[in-house]
């Protein structure tokens, strides 16, 4: 019932929620085998995303988005029990931070592929933390949005050889499947993201707005065009790389904690981009809910204050533009720092110890009684003598 209210009170939100599924609808609708060897049919997203979206073939535009709403509110539900099963000692808190940060986020996010996304992150993360293969769902992962191939980071850190050969393999797999079913539809993706401009939700962006450059909509996104000033772009994004590297090199001779390490470097990933479309900030909620539950305790009251300073924003959107509004730009300004300081305080806990549970009980253990968490849960919450 949760996840239904929360998808008609998201549909009650700007048009701008909305729009998304209604192109998602347009695409499908009419999709058949006429199609037929899809080679023409254009599908700028990953291809596990057709999951939730070929169904609009039987659906009306309101119906699908409903259903759409509802799909990606239990999807993200279905993530939580992994994060559980990393420290089940601390199940209800994580839960209860789950559920309230991700309630924000999700509420920025439902309209596209980001929480179903989330359901292999918190699979992978499991996997690594419990010494299991993390290639299956890395890979399904990153067949729904591309950034979780940045776990193969804590495989490295971790020195799981076989785990990150198999995941690449997978990936690449996956990636040349997706150009062999709809060229077009990657060419589009490409272009999408090799367009000129920054985003109004960008660190770049959110600042130039600031300084009244005019924001236009371009490709279902309000951009700010910098000329010359563009070129921060680039460099922004060797900057990332080159500090991911170094940064990786280090935590893996040093021991450092590969979840805090990758949850940093997914904040920083957000900040160094020109696009940080506002369904973004949910890839960071694994990481700072699973911080909390290891002693980090104000990640998650910063972070859930940053899904609310995007939501906050997103309500001054119409359909095409802010009309340069500076109560936005400052909103997104405000935020960018809060996940910043998300970013910065994950890198700073990676180093000062490994702080992860010793050992990871089976996922079937948050479905069923474990007289062996039990007994775990009882000693954590005896007073001392």
């Amino acid at each position: 019932m949760s996840s239904i209210a929360l998808a008609f009170a998201c549909l009650s939100l700007p048009s701008i929620f909305t729009y998304d599924p209604i192109i998602f609808w347009n695409s499908w609708h009419f999709w058949g085998l006429r199609n037929m060897p899809y080679r023409s049919f254009t599908w700028e997203f990953p291809p596990l995303s057709i999951v939730p979206s070929f169904l609009a073939r039987w659906m009306t535009p309101y119906s699908f988005q409903v259903f759409f709403g509802q799909f990606m509110c239990v999807a993200s539900l279905i993530a939580l029990p992994f994060l559980i099963a990393v420290n089940p000692i601390r199940a209800r808190g994580i839960a209860v931070r789950w559920l309230v940060a991700g309630t924000l986020g999700f509420a920025c996010a439902w309209y596209r592929f980001d929480p179903l996304a989330l359901v292999f992150v918190c699979w992978a993360i499991w996997a690594i933390e419990s010494d299991r293969s993390a290639a299956l769902p890395i890979a399904l992962g990153f067949a729904c949005r591309l950034w979780p191939a940045l776990l193969v980071v804590g495989l490295i850190i971790k020195g799981s050889k076989k785990d990150t050969r198999n995941s690449i393999l997978l990936m690449t797999a996956t990636l040349v499947g997706w150009i062999a079913w709809s060229p077009s539809g990657f060419r589009t993706f490409l272009r999408f993201r090799q367009g000129t401009g920054f985003e109004i939700e960008s660190v770049v962006g959110a600042l130039a707005m600031l300084k009244s450059h005019t924001v236009q909509f371009i490709s279902g996104a309000q951009v700010i065009r910098l000329g010359n000033w563009e070129i921060l772009d680039p460099i922004m994004t060797v900057a990332w790389f080159s500090f991911a590297v170094v940064l990786t090199a280090l935590a893996k001779r040093r021991g450092a904690n590969w979840l805090y390490v990758v949850g940093g470097l997914v904040f920083l990933l957000l900040l160094s981009s020109r696009l940080f479309s506002a369904q973004y900030i949910v890839w960071g909620l694994p990481f700072v809910v699973l911080a909390w539950s290891n002693g980090v305790r104000y990640i998650t009251a910063v972070y859930t204050a940053s899904c609310f300073l995007t939501g906050v924003a997103l309500s001054r959107f119409t359909q095409y533009a802010v009309d340069n509004d500076r109560f936005v730009a400052v909103v997104f300004t405000l935020r960018n720092l809060l996940v910043l300081w998300c970013a910065i305080e994950l890198i700073r806990q990676a180093f000062r110890g490994e702080t992860t549970p010793a050992s990871t009980p089976k996922l079937g253990s948050f479905f069923r009684h474990d007289p062996a968490i039990d007994a775990r849960r009882s000693a954590f919450m005896e007073p001392p003598d």
